[in-house]
């Protein structure tokens, strides 16, 4: 398999029960190391990119809904305290 994902678009994978949906996410996410070929992101192999990087590149929704425990706060900062309440703020109006 071969894409090329620009900055800025927006990607759905859509597919049937394992059509690999799940394992192209966790190797975007350096979550999986490839066995073979090679994931980058900006150059750099996916699992090779520091956790707090990884965090500004994507967003993820899953189709289905868990409760997370938590304040609405701490899901949008993933409890990282260097985003202020004025960016909560404006993301949460998104």
């Amino acid at each position: 398999m071969n894409f090329q994902i620009m900055d800025g678009d927006q990607v759905t994978l859509s597919g049937r029960t394992g059509a690999g949906k799940s394992t192209i996410l966790k190797l975007l996410l350096g979550l999986y190391e490839p066995q073979s070929g090679e994931v980058l992101i900006h150059g750099v192999p996916a699992f090779q990119i520091p956790q707090e990087s990884r965090r500004k590149l994507f967003g993820y929704v899953e189709q289905s809904f868990h409760m997370v425990p938590g304040t609405v706060r701490d899901q949008i900062t993933l409890y990282d305290n260097r985003i202020s309440d004025e960016q909560v703020r404006a993301v949460a109006e998104l």
